[in-house]
């Protein structure tokens, strides 16, 4: 798999598990980006080690692909791979996203992401 079908598979997977999620659910702004950028990340670690990928260049590459430029995604590549994934949130967030089968993500089965996210 290349990073560009890997990154589309992260992105359809967060599609799926975000889609019901309402913007004015969301008090914290700033504590619920950090926890989907570690959920995320997490789902990058996953992808990435089952296809011989680099996990923080796949991280770079979907967010680039979502429309940060490279330096706003190499901050928040940078902030999640090094300071999130340590935060009381961290590591239920990270691990949750590095559980999900990516390869073979059923998009019918519900994962309780908002409980997680707002949890």
């Amino acid at each position: 798999m290349n990073i560009n079908l890997a990154s589309q598979q992260i992105q359809d997977i967060v599609v799926a598990l975000t889609k019901d999620i309402q913007p004015q659910e969301i008090t914290d702004q700033t504590l619920v980006r950090r926890k989907m950028s570690t959920f995320t990340y997490g789902l990058c670690v996953a992808l990435a080690n089952r296809h011989s990928l680099d996990a923080e260049a796949l991280y770079l590459h979907y967010l680039v692909q979502g429309g940060l430029s490279k330096q706003q995604a190499h901050t928040v590549v940078e902030r999640t791979s090094h300071t999130f994934i340590y935060e009381d949130f961290g590591q239920p967030c990270y691990a949750a996203g590095n559980q999900v089968d990516v390869d073979e993500f059923n998009y019918d089965e519900v994962f309780n992401l908002k409980q997680l996210i707002f949890g």
